[in-house]
């Protein structure tokens, strides 16, 4: 998604404020503590008798909450930060945090 969506969504809409390479360690920080929230938060409640219903309520509901924290903020806080960029930022949270919850929930309790 970074790749994609920092070539074709983020820098022609907001290149005057993007450094010329992402900083990976904040990438990756990232990409480290979010699957652990959503295990501690979904997969593991789910995985304990809660079931797929909860891992996809749950999934929309904390991937919303975290894309629309940030993009939101930087909607208030950043000059010229298009909402459009924002609706599609945490369409795509909440539909990839949904879908990785509920597969995850699906593939662990089928080997579990």
């Amino acid at each position: 998604w970074l790749s994609f969506s920092l070539n074709h969504l983020y820098r022609p809409a907001l290149g005057h404020l993007m450094a010329e390479r992402p900083r990976m360690l904040p990438a990756l920080l990232f990409y480290l503590v979010y699957p652990l929230g959503v295990t501690a938060l979904i997969v593991l409640p789910s995985l304990q008798g809660l079931g797929l219903h909860y891992a996809l309520t749950r999934g929309a509901i904390l991937g919303l909450t975290a894309y629309a924290t940030y993009n939101l903020a930087s909607m208030a806080s950043l000059r010229g930060w298009p909402a459009w960029i924002s609706a599609i930022d945490i369409a795509w949270g909440t539909i990839t945090t949904c879908v990785s919850a509920i597969v995850t929930v699906f593939v662990l309790g089928r080997v579990g």
